[in-house]
């Protein structure tokens, strides 16, 4: 009977509405068919174990579920239940007749406005990936928990899972990942589990256990005409919907970093720790980004398994190196890198690659500045040398907000880059007391280039909302900067992979 559902539903007639055209998606678990205004999904009659459609009241019951609980999110999305009857030897969608099987009835999106689609053109902004962590830290704020819930996403779970991932990986070492990676991965995470088992029972009881998202990625959000919307919440298990809000969020982290957006990554992390007030998460954040880019590296490797598909291998191995990094900086003692140089020579650049080498926090002052005076982080704002938003009280707010942060940050065990001018000395000092008095290493990296490969960037990057530096504030600023003395000097002139061969060299 499925299997006449399914070709009906590649026809016009069934539809009650106009049909621009049929295409039909297809997953593990479902089929989705987009005939233009709206799609239908319909649930595969299978059983994975960890998923169980296989009788006619499952796949009822979980076809309501995911429809109640994505209209939390996305209620612009999912219309509504639809039964699909059968009368008079024809099937309808009106529920008429014998109820066979139910659909999710949603409004089609355009598949462009997939983030994943999006991201890969560089097409999302700071002001559109804003207002979706906005929308995340408030589900996340009023997401429900309970003892179940809380049962469910408690360490003892956190343990299963990853002993779990170990075990069902054990056979891919030497195909999508290597020995040693595997086994580093797994003391460092048996060990960090054993040793913070105090943190994970204090977030327990503090309520931060809840029903999440479960599979929070660029693959199930889309951003249409500035507006994200979150799909495909998890309905189907309550292990791995029911976790530490830090999990879910770590997901669309690791996810952001893998596709090269590390500071998309640190942009989105800081942004949700300061709505949610919650800082501590950043002990945890990269235990559960290894967990997520383990769990990708791992379904990936099983369909490597079955289809050989080298692309697949390649994409499963770059997951779980990711991971490994993840493991690293938790066995590591965080640091504060203070980037700094006048405007145009680099320091954003190098800033970002400290990030990703060290898997730290990246601090911008363009950004902060923006945040503080509630400006779009996407214009410029040109104005006058220490004038407006750039005057020095200005300059002082923005600064003593990133050490604010920074200070935050380091005291949950977590590197940080700060990235700004620091033409004041008395605003450096003020940067390296806050790694002093947390006892963590601080390193200067003073950034330089030449005045015209610096005029040409400034005047590049008028095309981008990076930096509202203009060719004359670097005049005027250049008279009276003064390179730190103790700082390591990084020349810039180089390509970004020069430039990261010689940070890897100096760090």
């Amino acid at each position: 009977m499925m299997e006449n559902i399914v070709k009906e539903f590649e026809t016009p007639q069934i539809y009650p509405h106009p049909v621009r055209y049929i295409k039909k998606i297809e997953t593990h678990c479902s089929w989705v068919f987009l005939t233009g205004e709206y799609a239908y999904k319909i649930k595969k009659p299978v059983n994975y174990g960890f998923l169980d459609f296989s009788t006619a009241d499952k796949r009822k019951y979980y076809t309501v579920r995911e429809y109640e609980l994505n209209r939390e999110l996305s209620p612009e999305i999912y219309l509504s239940v639809v039964k699909i009857g059968f009368k008079d030897g024809k099937l309808n969608l009106q529920g008429e007749g014998d109820i066979l099987e139910y659909a999710l009835k949603m409004k089609e999106m355009p598949q462009e406005s997939i983030m994943r689609n999006l991201l890969q053109k560089d097409m999302v902004s700071l002001k559109e990936l804003h207002r979706l962590i906005e929308k995340i830290a408030s589900f996340h704020e009023r997401a429900e928990t309970s003892g179940e819930i809380k049962k469910e996403g408690s360490l003892a779970t956190v343990k299963f899972n990853w002993r779990e991932n170990f075990d069902q990986t054990e056979e891919f070492i030497d195909v999508t990942i290597d020995g040693t990676t595997y086994h580093k991965v797994k003391q460092v995470i048996e060990n960090f589990m054993e040793g913070q088992q105090e943190l994970f029972i204090k977030r327990e009881e503090e309520g931060k256990i809840k029903f999440c998202h479960g599979d929070l990625h660029s693959g199930n959000i889309f951003i249409y005409e500035g507006i994200p919307y979150i799909f495909d919440r998890i309905e189907f298990n309550l292990r791995f919907a029911c976790s530490d809000t830090a999990a879910d969020i770590a997901f669309m982290l690791m996810d952001l970093d893998f596709m090269g957006k590390k500071y998309f990554a640190d942009f989105a992390a800081v942004r949700y720790a300061e709505l949610m007030g919650d800082y501590e998460m950043f002990k945890l954040l990269d235990f559960y980004m290894c967990y997520r880019a383990y769990v990708r590296g791992k379904v990936d490797s099983f369909l490597y398994s079955s289809t050989k598909d080298g692309a697949v291998q390649q994409r499963a191995a770059k997951y779980f190196m990711l991971a490994s990094k993840y493991a690293t900086q938790l066995d590591s003692e965080p640091e504060l890198y203070v980037v700094c140089g006048l405007p145009g020579t680099g320091k954003s650049t190098v800033a970002e690659l400290v990030s990703g080498l060290k898997s730290g926090i990246h601090i911008r002052s363009d950004v902060e500045r923006r945040a503080i005076f509630k400006l779009d982080f996407d214009k410029h704002y040109y104005r006058d040398f220490e004038q407006d938003v750039y005057s020095p009280e200005a300059t002082y707010m923005t600064y003593r907000k990133m050490h604010e942060m920074a200070d935050k940050l380091l005291e949950n065990h977590k590197t940080v880059i700060l990235d700004a001018t620091y033409s004041r000395r008395e605003l450096l000092d003020e940067a390296i007391r806050v790694a002093t008095t947390k006892n963590v290493p601080v390193k200067l990296l003073y950034c330089r280039t030449s005045d015209e490969i610096a005029r040409q960037r400034i005047t590049a990057k008028r095309e981008a909302y990076e930096s509202d530096a203009t060719w004359a504030v670097y005049q005027k600023m250049k008279q009276r900067f003064t390179p730190p003395a103790n700082a390591i000097v990084v020349d810039t002139s180089g390509s970004v992979d020069e430039l990261r061969e010689k940070l890897q060299k100096l760090l």
